[in-house]
């Protein structure tokens, strides 16, 4: 599966000393410099509170691709970091320190990070359009501990625009010696349209020199864009108490499988699984970004769920949590059947990480007919499977195969003829109803062999689940059912 180019807010990050962009992830967290790296450019790094890679020779004319700014809580108010940065993902606000110190001798607002921060901030509030297009966007992360750690995490807070500077009289706590400080307050954009997430090609793009502006904001966050175009800031406005949507059963076959394979154990949210699996549920697309948190399907949502999932076992001896009648039942169906289960997962993700556009738009419309029970195996395997036997090409096929046999079109299952039925109007009409179990119909070609012509009533029965198997009924038992 190729590394996601995905960011997202809340998501933690590791920053290995030394920076080496393999592998992917270190200690379960997506490494940095693996995210970051770009083949032909330089690497990119976040040493100092206030960071950027340096100038690019683009088609416009010069500029910055991205500011880092990296706030530290855990020195916050030492003589190290003799001040308080405040980071509200919540409200979209951060107010920023920047970097003159007690003991700092040059002249306020020259030092490197001052100094970039201010002419950031002039562009930022230009009221020229291809000024601000050009403006660095600022990515701000603050330092968190994991792994018993207070070194090499960071937490990602989101995109910042400058609104203004002011100046800040500070006091060491070592020494008591007051000092001025440039005091940077940015407005955090508003990313609930992508999931609230940072897509890194388009900082790559911003540090590709080929790239022009329209090429790189065609690949920026919407709020980004239509700041470019307004001059208006959309602040981020993740709520503070907002609910994850419940979990759906396509989520919940992908996270019981991943419970299955570590043995029935739960998976920590440092795990590399967990990441992957975060990654993996915040591409599907059953849930509206509207309805996403900063912390939708994150490490420690997934490890919460296959906890949830691990106490739903009915060997499980421990205390059990809260995780409700679905979680019960993905339990009782893996259990039930783990190969069918396990190639469902597979073939969700399969088809999710295809990057087949097409797929992902079958996936995430609803069919007209489909019941709000879902199958076993998922909604997005059941969309597929419905958009396969509405092939055109494929129902002639098998339609002209039968007439060439000498037989007629006819269900299968009760035998009724539409044009019997219907006299010369339903003339050559029969609906056709794949054979194959949805965990088991790939990318192959689909057999004529595997397609059986139905009525609509037959065929609509044979895509409800069956009461005592859980599955979708075969020709063979729906005939049993109507003798």
């Amino acid at each position: 599966m190729a590394a996601s180019t995905m960011l997202s807010v809340g998501q933690i990050v590791r920053y290995p000393d030394p920076p080496a962009p393999e592998p992917e992830h270190l200690d379960g967290y997506r490494n940095f410099f693996n995210l970051t790296a770009m083949p032909a450019s330089r690497r990119l790094i976040m040493n100092r509170g206030i960071d950027h890679p340096a100038w690019v020779s683009a088609p416009e004319g010069r500029r910055r691709p991205v500011i880092f700014l990296r706030s530290n809580p855990l020195q916050a108010g030492s003589s190290k970091t003799p001040w308080h940065d405040e980071i509200d993902v919540v409200g979209g606000r951060v107010v920023y320190y920047g970097d003159h110190r007690p003991d700092t001798p040059a002249p306020l607002g020259s030092t490197r990070g001052n100094a970039i921060l201010l002419q950031t901030a002039e562009a930022h509030t230009s009221d020229i359009a291809d000024v601000r297009a050009a403006a660095p966007p600022l990515l701000i992360f603050r330092s968190t501990q994991r792994n018993q750690s207070s070194k090499g995490y960071l937490e990602f807070c989101g995109i910042g625009i400058i609104e203004h500077a002011t100046i800040a009289e500070l006091e060491d706590p070592g020494s008591h010696k007051h000092f001025s400080n440039y005091v940077f307050h940015i407005s955090l954009l508003d990313l609930r349209p992508e999931g609230n997430r940072l897509d890194w090609r388009w900082i790559n793009a911003r540090r590709d020199p080929t790239s022009t502006l329209d090429t790189t904001t065609a690949l920026a966050p919407d709020s980004w864009v239509n700041w470019v175009k307004g001059g208006a800031i959309k602040k981020s406005r993740v709520e503070p108490k907002m609910r994850s949507p419940d979990w759906v059963w396509d989520e919940l076959v992908l996270a019981c499988a991943l419970v299955h394979r570590n043995n029935w154990h739960e998976v920590k949210h440092y795990d590399k699984r967990a990441s992957e699996l975060s990654e993996l549920l915040q591409q599907l697309p059953f849930h509206p970004p509207t309805n996403r948190g900063s912390d939708f399907r994150n490490t420690n949502s997934v490890q919460r769920k296959t906890a949830d999932i691990v106490t739903a076992h009915p060997d499980y001896t421990g205390a059990t949590t809260r995780g409700g009648r679905a979680t019960r039942q993905i339990v009782e169906a893996f259990l039930a059947d783990p190969p069918r289960m396990l190639a469902a997962a597979d073939r969700i993700a399969a088809a999710i990480t295809s990057g087949d556009q097409n797929l992902r738009e079958v996936i995430a419309t609803p069919s007209p007919d489909e019941d709000e029970e879902t199958a076993l195996e998922g909604r997005s395997l059941e969309r597929l499977h419905r958009f396969r036997e509405r092939d055109r090409g494929l129902r002639k096929k098998r339609i002209d195969k039968t007439l060439a046999e000498g037989g007629d079109l006819a269900c299968e299952v009760c035998g009724f003829n539409f044009t019997r039925a219907y006299g010369t109007h339903g003339d050559g009409y029969i609906e056709v109803h794949h054979l194959i179990p949805l965990h088991e119909a790939g990318e192959s070609e689909t057999k004529l062999s595997d397609l059986v012509l139905l009525c609509a009533n037959c065929h609509r029965m044979s895509h409800r689940r069956l009461q005592t198997t859980g599955t979708w009924p075969s020709p063979d038992e729906l005939r049993d059912l109507i003798k």
